[in-house]
């Protein structure tokens, strides 16, 4: 593609088209040329010209750049060969293989002029790369044109080829940046109704527009979640000790499937399979500075597993631990597939409830867990049952026996807590007041980030040795972030659990 935006052909593919125009005997011809290019110049404007050439080859290739040099000149190219070369085989081909590499123009020139009117003024306002992942999402492929360059952007996608039953790529964006400018006079509303007369001329089904301006509204209303790597695993049904995986890059209701087949794996293969699929994540998503959470999805008795610990390398020869790159978090498998509808909606109302007001009553949002709530686990299930606690935490390392799916643990999963915080291993007064200032002197919505900067100071040169980031898990489980979010749940597990 030029710097216009025009698409043009890769050279192999010119070369392929030249071949086949040359076995067109008409267009051998002077007298028919002539005809071809006063067709041409008529639909293409005046300044449409084809030198002549020294020999039939030379002549072709510069008939096919010239055509390049216009909007859409090559499949008017083919237009005008039916007309004078009617029937011929090897002109079917050259559309087939024109069709397949450049998108159909969906601008007349005068639409295309008023467009660049309406984006002129906005150049220097809009991040247009925003615009683009907010229409797009994050897996799009990557713009050419810089973040400043509006007229460029669009000029992109206006060649940008299209799916059958979707909306253009460049009407979607549109609607987009309509949104992202709503409030400033009467540029959203106009570029609004430029989208719809272009809709309404190329005939496509108004429920496309719709579907992009409610989808455009919301994104810029909303509170838009960041990028997770979720990493499930679930238990080889011949082998408890060997393991299946299945990697997602996920963004609010985009999702990649990263990895995944029917071999089974030992814990410690597992980590290999997270390293390849982060490095495949950076790759897919369209900016550096989207940084993954990455959510391990696991049965309930890997709940405690250090996986923040385990060790990635990003494709050098050193590792380091996964948790001071990325904010790492744990989640329930078993209530993630439980078909309970009681359970999600109390798990859900606790979620909503934490968004909402945890910021303001921290003091109720959190349940401390001790010694004597191993006692009576189903007594600790009914009290965690109601809206708050949002959130559960242990002073020290949990007991063996709480981590059970019948005992402290199962019962705040299993009652649908959302949150739940502990240090792996002892640590000593210091270590417990950076746990309890994490819950009580920060925004819960935070956690995940509050974690990563616990375990990054804990790895830094002359951290202490009872830093509670050195052994920091965090069961942090939202209910509408789903693997394969466009495909649903897989059934659930013969074996899943129930409630204490």
């Amino acid at each position: 593609m030029d710097s216009a935006g025009r698409p043009r052909l890769p050279e192999s593919v010119r070369n392929r088209l030249v071949a086949l125009l040359l076995e067109v005997d008409e267009l051998q011809d002077p007298g028919t040329r002539g005809s071809i290019v006063a067709e041409l110049r008529n639909r293409l404007g005046p300044g449409f010209d084809v030198p002549t050439q020294t020999t039939d080859r030379f002549y072709t290739i510069a008939l096919v750049e010239e055509c390049q040099r216009h909007y859409g000149g090559l499949r008017k190219l083919v237009d005008a060969l039916r007309l004078f070369c009617q029937g011929h085989y090897r002109v079917e081909e050259a559309a087939d293989l024109i069709a397949g590499h450049v998108p159909l123009e969906i601008l007349f020139p005068a639409e295309r002029a008023d467009l660049r009117k309406l984006l002129s003024p906005l150049t220097v306002e809009v991040d247009a790369h925003s615009v683009y992942r907010a229409s797009s999402g994050p897996l799009a492929p990557p713009l050419e044109s810089s973040s400043d360059d509006l007229l460029g952007v669009a000029d992109e996608l206006v060649n940008r080829m299209m799916l059958p039953g979707q909306l253009p790529p460049l009407l979607n964006f549109i609607e987009y940046l309509a949104a992202f400018v709503d409030g400033r006079g009467q540029t959203a509303q106009a570029l609004r109704r430029w989208n719809a007369d272009v809709v309404r001329r190329c005939e496509l089904p108004s429920q496309l527009l719709a579907v992009a301006r409610e989808n455009a509204h919301l994104h810029v209303t909303k509170r838009v979640g960041r990028a997770s790597l979720l990493v499930q695993i679930e238990e080889d049904g011949l082998d408890h000790n060997r393991f299946q995986v299945s990697v997602w890059l996920w963004l609010d209701t985009d999702s990649q499937t990263l990895a995944r087949d029917d071999r089974s794996y030992a814990l410690e293969e597992i980590r290999d399979v997270v390293d390849r699929a982060l490095q495949d994540c950076v790759g897919l998503l369209v900016t550096d500075a989207v940084v993954p959470t990455v959510e391990f999805i696991l049965p309930h008795r890997l709940l405690v597993m250090d996986v923040d610990k385990w060790l990635v390398t990003h494709g050098s020869p050193f590792g380091r631990r996964l948790g001071t790159y990325y904010p790492v978090v744990v989640r329930s498998l078993d209530r993630l597939r439980t078909t309970s509808l009681p359970l999600r909606q109390q798990w859900r109302a606790k979620w909503r409830w934490l968004q909402e007001h945890s910021g303001l009553h921290p003091e109720s949002a959190v349940r401390w867990l001790g010694d004597e709530d191993g006692r009576d686990p189903q007594r600790l299930y009914r009290e965690l049952s109601g809206d708050q606690p949002v959130a559960v935490a242990w002073h020290g390392p949990p007991p063996p026996e709480h981590q059970a799916a019948d005992s402290v643990l199962g019962a705040a999963v299993w009652a649908g807590t959302p949150v739940a915080l502990w240090c792996r291993e002892h640590h000593g007064e210091g270590g417990h007041l950076q746990l309890a200032d994490m819950l009580t002197n920060r925004p819960l919505p935070g956690l995940p980030d509050h974690a990563l900067r616990a375990r990054m100071e804990a790895d830094a040169p002359g951290a202490a040795d009872d830093h509670c980031g050195n052994h920091l898990s965090l069961l942090w489980d939202d209910p509408s972030r789903l693997p394969e979010p466009r495909f649903g749940l897989s059934a659930p597990s013969s074996t899943g659990g129930s409630p204490p």
